[in-house]
């Protein structure tokens, strides 16, 4: 993401598609580590409770960024298509 990184969900001037890196296995790898640390997190509490929970939250927080993010995305057109019939959003393989 680099200098494109913005807690806003935006498209800046000289905007890529990245297919590099872990983009190379899924669209979203910031976010698949964010799920993996909250998981952690959650163990760590000892709590199914708490495990379930933050999962619920923080997975349905994402997927609400993530189709905010593919809105914007899709004005790279076919390129951006091509990518997301070979990728997957947060998990390889899965989804």
């Amino acid at each position: 993401m680099g200098r494109f990184f913005s807690p806003m969900v935006e498209i800046q001037d000289g905007h890529s598609l990245v297919d590099k890196g872990p983009y190379r296995y899924v669209r979203h790898p910031a976010y698949t580590g964010g799920l993996f640390a909250i998981l952690g997190l959650s163990v760590l509490a000892h709590s199914l409770l708490s495990v379930v929970s933050a999962l619920i939250l923080t997975t349905l927080t994402y997927i609400l960024r993530i189709r905010r993010e593919e809105e914007l995305i899709s004005a790279f057109g076919e390129e951006y298509l091509r990518m997301s019939w070979r990728k997957k959003r947060l998990i390889p393989l899965v989804f």
